[in-house]
């Protein structure tokens, strides 16, 4: 379905090369099945003028499996790179920003890592955004299933998980210190809920968008840093954004990148918070 391909590239920047032929098949195939419409010529309609349909779309093509404490070094990373942040800002809030944050394992993730080194709540804000208001639903839920916590740490399951009949349910306190909203991260205009952001996790997504959108979403994401914030990316991406210049490698096993020196230098120059 080309009129589907290219619904995905002018409305969310996906790059069906990235994706690839088969899993881009499967996807559309999927999203037909599940939307409701009788013929293929009906669910072009739909996803053409349906926002909620288009969403849905995108969800299954550009959304991977996801659970908590993803890749582990990351979430290291971030206790680390607050503490010493902590240190020099007592009386400061530390900000972040998980785009696009699915159903919300990584960005509950960010908040149990913050707890866990010692913020207390009002010390850190943990803004979450995703496209997909159905994956925001069950983020907001909070509900996981055995799965999403198969890279938990025990000691953090034991304290903020409790057995349901439906699955493990995340503390309240926890799922308070996280704020869920919608939003198409290369949407002409876009705004984030709350920058400048000391701490952006981004990663896996630039790898499945086309260049123009790569690029605009680049600029979105270096004009909400801090001027000392941090940006984390996936393995894949973190070379080619060192590579032009943009930033440089803060921490090369979490893929952390910060500022490159002469734009670190410049930022410095902007208005404290």
């Amino acid at each position: 379905m080309r009129e589907i391909e290219a619904i995905l590239v002018r409305i969310f920047g996906i790059d069906p090369a990235a994706i690839g032929p088969a899993a881009m098949e499967e996807a559309i195939r999927s999203a037909y099945r599940e939307s409701g419409c009788r013929t293929p010529q009906a669910f072009v309609s739909a996803v053409r003028h349906d926002g909620a349909q288009q969403r849905a779309l995108v969800a299954r093509v550009a959304v991977p499996e996801t659970w908590f404490f993803r890749d582990g070094t990351p979430f290291e990373f971030l206790r680390r790179h607050a503490t010493r942040w902590a240190e020099h800002h007592p009386e400061g809030t530390l900000r972040v920003l998980s785009a696009p944050c699915a159903s919300g394992e990584e960005p509950y993730s960010i908040a149990m890592t913050l707890v866990d080194a010692g913020f207390l709540p009002g010390q850190f804000v943990v803004d979450a955004v995703d496209v997909s208001e159905p994956l925001l639903d069950r983020a907001r839920r909070g509900l996981y299933q055995e799965s999403a916590l198969r890279n938990c740490p025990e000691t953090m399951r034991r304290r903020y998980f409790s057995a349901r009949e439906r699955g493990f349910l995340l503390d309240e306190a926890v799922r308070a210190g996280v704020t869920f909203e919608r939003r198409n991260l290369i949407e002409p205009g876009i705004t984030l809920p709350s920058p400048p952001y000391d701490v952006v996790f981004c990663r896996n997504l630039l790898i499945y968008l086309h260049q123009a959108a790569r690029r605009d979403l680049v600029r979105l994401l270096d004009g909400c840093l801090a001027a000392d914030g941090v940006l984390v990316v996936g393995c894949a991406e973190a070379l080619p954004l060192c590579e032009d210049a943009t930033f440089a490698l803060a921490d090369s096993r979490a893929f952390a990148l910060a500022r490159a020196p002469e734009r670190a230098h410049a930022a410095a120059g902007e208005p404290e918070r």
